[in-house]
């Protein structure tokens, strides 16, 4: 159950593939991932209606005042990527 609370970024699958090789029940299987998944979209439920709209408004501010920062920033961060991507290329080239 624990896994599937997880947001998206935890490889969840692997869970679905260990529960298939040691031959988990599977009304159990799907048991478990509905009560997480319940549990996860609860808890964020809860939260937005507590602090949605005060979090837009936060982030909105936020970026107004700050918009020159968060542009060099994400003008930084797409600079070293076409940097990486343009060595990598290079190096598979080279090769």
């Amino acid at each position: 159950m624990f896994p599937s609370m997880i947001p998206p970024p935890f490889p969840f699958k692997v869970f679905v593939l260990a529960a298939s090789v040691f031959e988990m029940n599977f009304w159990h299987f799907l048991l478990a991932i509905f009560a997480g998944r319940l549990v996860r979209f609860l808890i964020l439920s809860l939260l937005v209606l507590k602090f949605g709209p005060q979090v837009v408004a936060l982030a909105a501010a936020a970026v107004a005042k700050h918009w020159l920062a968060l542009l060099v920033g994400v003008a930084a961060i797409a600079a070293l990527l076409a940097w990486l991507w343009y060595r990598a290329r290079r190096a598979s080239s080279n090769h």
